[in-house]
């Protein structure tokens, strides 16, 4: 079997963008079960630029794969450039969503004063006589926001509740209560939004590697097929995404175990030349 020339690639090829992908994708992703979530183990921007740059030789195999490999999945492969692209959009979601979200430190320190400072004032009317001890039950006097939130809140609460019995025997005003409430309103806020955004983040992840399982499955296939039709030159047709080292030189993550697998064999097809077989490999 010969293999396929290299064609002559037009320039003016369209592909969908990360987020046109990602859309016509959602439901596939959705139908990925946790349990057949692959772990993401290359860069993903390296690995789509070197993706949508083997595009369009990857449409011209398309042809051969057609003619010798009858029982390959070309639905599949034909997906791939959805696949590249969306899992692009997951990866900038994710960064996205991993962005922190902080605790401006000027209000939580405001937060803390107020709590100190309003725990002073109701412990001088339990000395009085005039609020009971029970009241402060409650309170976590701890450092966390959330803590100081919530003590910020119970105090001003029970100072209105209070506050006929108390008004001329403390130094605070209404108004001062009233802010004293809106602050506490404005940290639960902020903290609400932090943990938001871990949720967020720990949602996106899992798009993410329903992304990737589905990119890598189709990936593989697009690999053997480049490696039988093309065994001297499979990286002119479909990238090597694993060239056996790590990206960043850092000792690679554990990575799933379904998918080392997989890059073990994906691998060998850069790394061993072969004769090409002379039955369909997909048969």
């Amino acid at each position: 079997m010969d293999e396929p020339a290299v064609p002559d690639i037009p320039q003016a090829l369209t592909y969908p963008t990360p987020k046109e992908a990602y859309e016509a994708l959602r439901s596939e992703f959705e139908s990925v079960s946790k349990s057949a979530r692959k772990t993401v183990n290359f860069d993903i921007p390296w690995a789509v630029t070197l993706m949508v740059g083997a595009f369009p030789k990857m449409r011209a195999l398309r042809s051969s794969i057609v003619v010798h490999l009858v029982t390959f999945d070309l639905e599949r492969y034909d997906k791939i450039e959805l696949y590249t692209m969306a899992l692009m959009h997951t990866q900038a979601m994710h960064m996205a969503a991993r962005k922190p979200v902080s605790l401006a430190p000027a209000l939580a320190q405001e937060g803390a004063v107020v709590r100190d400072l309003l725990l002073s004032d109701a412990r001088a009317l339990i000395r009085r006589g005039l609020l009971s001890k029970s009241r402060l039950i409650g309170l976590k006097s701890t450092t966390s926001h959330r803590s100081i939130a919530f003590d910020v809140l119970l105090l001003a609460m029970i100072f209105r509740d209070e506050w006929s019995n108390i008004s001329n025997k403390t130094a605070m005003t209404m108004t001062e209560l009233e802010n004293v409430e809106r602050l506490g309103g404005r940290i639960v806020e902020a903290v609400g939004q932090r943990e938001q955004a871990a949720v967020e983040a720990g949602e996106t992840a899992e798009i993410r590697r329903s992304a990737f399982s589905l990119f890598f499955d189709a990936y593989v296939d697009a690999r053997r097929a480049a490696r039988y039709l093309a065994p001297n030159a499979p990286d002119a047709w479909v990238p090597n995404l694993y060239p056996g080292r790590s990206l960043t030189g850092r000792k690679p993550a554990k990575k799933d175990e379904r998918v080392e697998a997989d890059e073990r064999s994906v691998r060998a097809e850069a790394a061993e030349p072969v004769e090409a077989p002379s039955a369909d490999p997909f048969g």
